[in-house]
């Protein structure tokens, strides 16, 4: 439940274009890591667990699934 619920959270910051300071710092990490996926239709997203990154790195208790953040 508690992932769904942070799926939705994100997708709304997502959309509202919400992004909280350690969301910035977040996204800097992601996009200098070598999973980094970049499609026309999602724009970047995590190699490793797929999500959308402007989503999750919104969600404060997300974490990286290799630990960067």
């Amino acid at each position: 439940m508690v992932k769904i619920i942070n799926i939705i959270t994100g997708t709304v910051n997502n959309l509202m274009n919400i992004m909280p300071s350690y969301g910035e710092d977040r996204l800097e990490i992601c996009r200098k890591c070598d999973k980094l996926k970049v499609g026309v239709m999602f724009g970047e997203r995590c190699g490793k667990c797929g999500c959308i990154l402007k989503s999750k790195v919104t969600v404060e208790s997300e974490k990286c699934p290799d630990g960067k953040w």
